[in-house]
């Protein structure tokens, strides 16, 4: 299981806002440390979900500071645009 998320949670970002918010992606690896960057939430999502399938461990994307496990960093920034078209 992913622990939980840090501090409160973000409202939603509303089509088009993503734009200059840059999401970090971090976990565990085999090695070490593991970190990469994204500049969507669809692509931050995706990419957490391959390094999941590398064997990556505790991931948590950080969104604005605030950081998710991928489940709920679906619901609340992938999902939550979906619905808003």
């Amino acid at each position: 299981m992913y622990p939980a998320a840090k501090g409160s949670f973000a409202a939603p970002i509303a089509a088009g806002d993503e734009g200059s918010m840059v999401f970090i992606i971090t976990g565990e690896g085999e090695n070490g440390p593991v970190s990469t960057t994204c500049a969507t939430a669809l692509a931050a999502l995706q990419q957490a979900r391959r390094l999941a399938d590398e064997g990556v461990r505790n991931l948590l994307i950080d969104a604005d500071g605030q950081e998710f496990a991928p489940a709920d960093f679906q619901r609340l920034f992938v999902e939550s645009k979906s619905t808003e078209t």
